[in-house]
């Protein structure tokens, strides 16, 4: 019984399940953790309440002891889960070795010279557009201005006809 408790153990720590940690208060280097913890931009970490790291430390040197029956359904849960994971690791990987070995992705080095002639035509077409444009814009001013003087000139033949009416 004990060697299947010690098998148990050993399942546990390597699925991170361990409840005892093998690391003694002793071993750790409070100043040289601090110092590491600040340099590596973690200095948030001791603006936590001392509540709840006191609330931590309980927890993490709680002692409780899961019966047998309980520790073996962990296993097997976390075995199953494992598998579940590669399973969808593995799918993937099946998957996105069809997308990557496709041929539409290896042959997009080959439409580059087509996208830069297309794109080369577009700035081209681009460029009439504006010059037709702005001829356009020019006309409409000029067609405008015309419009203008000879609505001028239409309400000044229009004054002189009124006028020698009136004589």
């Amino acid at each position: 019984m004990e060697h299947l408790e010690e098998r148990l153990d050993a399942i546990e720590r390597a699925l991170g399940l361990d409840e005892h940690p093998q690391a003694k208060a002793k071993d750790f280097d409070v100043p040289a953790l601090r110092k590491d913890l600040v340099d590596r931009g973690f200095q948030r970490i001791f603006n936590i309440p001392s509540e709840k790291l006191k609330r931590l430390h309980e927890l993490m040197h709680k002692t409780e002891s899961r019966p047998l029956g309980e520790k073996l359904n962990s296993i097997q849960f976390c075995e199953e889960l494992i598998n579940q994971r590669a399973e969808q690791l593995k799918a993937f990987q099946e998957m996105s070795e069809v997308v990557l070995n496709s041929e539409a992705i290896s042959a997009v080095g080959n439409h580059s010279v087509a996208l830069d002639q297309m794109q080369k035509e577009v700035e081209e077409a681009i460029a009439i557009w504006k010059e037709v444009s702005s001829e356009l814009d020019d006309f409409r001013a000029d067609l405008t201005a015309l419009m203008t003087s000879l609505h001028l000139k239409v309400a000044e033949l229009e004054r002189a006809v009124a006028a020698k009416e009136k004589k």
